[in-house]
């Protein structure tokens, strides 16, 4: 019961993240409902913005994942980016923390291995005893639709495996579908 109160948290404040890594600030818009995409036009740098909201996609006993996606292009216009940011966000319990927790993304698709290599720590922190990390990779724009087209998605972060479910499928699918010109 309490790792649910803790998780219904964690998935309240998703949305600041999110925007975090945007480089947004959360008071002005949260994203907390999963599949969400958003889109935020910054006229200080003429870029477009594009956020995936988190998502579940499983994890171990006692540990969750959350995957989410971004994207940027110059100007309004709608332009396919180069790179797609994939990030996953990993909670937890402190005490199941190891001294070098691995971080090597690896995808399954379609039966083809594909080694998207070590994601970079973009934040950690802990919060009533769960360590959250947020981990990002950038990804080629090509890579991540291939990705979001597949039938089935296996994957694996350090020793986590979780299977990319239809749903996440489709959240990734129409994300990939706001980047297309």
């Amino acid at each position: 019961m309490r790792y649910l109160a803790q998780t219904m948290l964690a998935l309240a404040v998703v949305g600041s993240f999110s925007l975090t890594l945007l480089g947004q600030s959360p008071q002005i818009v949260t994203i907390t409902r999963p599949g969400k995409i958003a889109s935020y036009y910054n006229t200080t740098n003429d870029k477009t913005s594009v956020l995936l909201g988190f998502s579940d996609v499983g994890g171990e006993s006692g540990c969750g994942l959350y995957i989410s996606a971004s994207a940027s292009y110059t100007g309004k216009t709608v332009r396919s980016p180069t790179e797609v940011k994939v990030t996953i966000m990993r909670i937890t319990p402190e005490e199941k923390i190891k001294s070098a927790p691995l971080r090597d993304l690896t995808f399954t698709v379609d039966g083809q291995v594909m080694n998207l290599g070590l994601m970079e720590t973009a934040s950690q922190q802990t919060i009533m005893d769960l360590r959250w990390e947020t981990l990002q990779i950038p990804v080629r724009y090509e890579s991540f639709v291939k990705i979001a087209a597949a039938k089935t998605v296996e994957a694996k972060l350090g020793a986590a495996k979780f299977v990319l479910t239809e749903n996440n499928l489709n959240f990734m699918r129409q994300f990939a579908s706001r980047l297309k010109p």
